[in-house]
């Protein structure tokens, strides 16, 4: 089950088109940092890093439920 679960998480960010929210992605998911690490890494602030992630997941939220509505 866990290595299912990773699959998914790893398709969905090889899916992520900008790289920005694709590198911040996996620093959270797969290297487990930090969000503060994560804030030093791309040379922003914690708060800009967690709504790259939080506003990507929104959409991709969105965008899911649109197609099985219009299904």
């Amino acid at each position: 089950v866990r290595s299912s679960a990773a699959s998914d998480v790893y398709k969905r960010q090889a899916g992520i088109r900008d790289p920005r929210t694709r590198l911040v992605f996996r620093l959270r998911f797969f290297r487990a940092l930090s969000w503060k690490e994560i804030a030093k890494i791309t040379h922003t602030t914690t708060d800009t890093v967690k709504a790259i992630v939080y506003r990507y997941l929104r959409e991709e939220t969105r965008s899911t439920h649109g197609a099985k509505e219009g299904a």
